[in-house]
């Protein structure tokens, strides 16, 4: 089965992670804020994982497929795993200080 973790827990990140828990993913969100209680409860409902406050390096690096919309801003460097198979249009948009990406 295929691993999808989605980084952001927002009404998009909620929406895609329902999506894919359909077509039979295993999936996990994460968000490194708080998620709103609706959209707590809406992946709990699905029977989807989730985590808050922060990313959990283990979840990622086992997935075979990582959605986000762009990195944290202020960012300065990221490692972007082997199981990345694109890099939206706005992966790096507002990220000024980023120095390094390593692929």
């Amino acid at each position: 089965m295929k691993k999808l973790v989605i980084l952001g827990a927002g009404e998009s990140g909620v929406g895609t992670a329902m999506l894919a828990k359909q077509q039979g993913y295993d999936v996990f969100v994460s968000d490194m804020g708080s998620i709103k209680p609706r959209y707590k409860k809406k992946l709990e409902e699905c029977g989807v994982r989730w985590e808050e406050g922060q990313h959990t390096e283990k979840e990622i690096l086992s997935a075979t497929e990582v959605v986000k919309n762009k990195l944290i801003i202020g960012c300065k460097n990221t490692v972007i795993p082997n199981s990345v198979t694109s890099i939206g249009d706005y992966a790096f948009c507002n990220c000024r200080s980023l120095t390094s990406i390593e692929i």
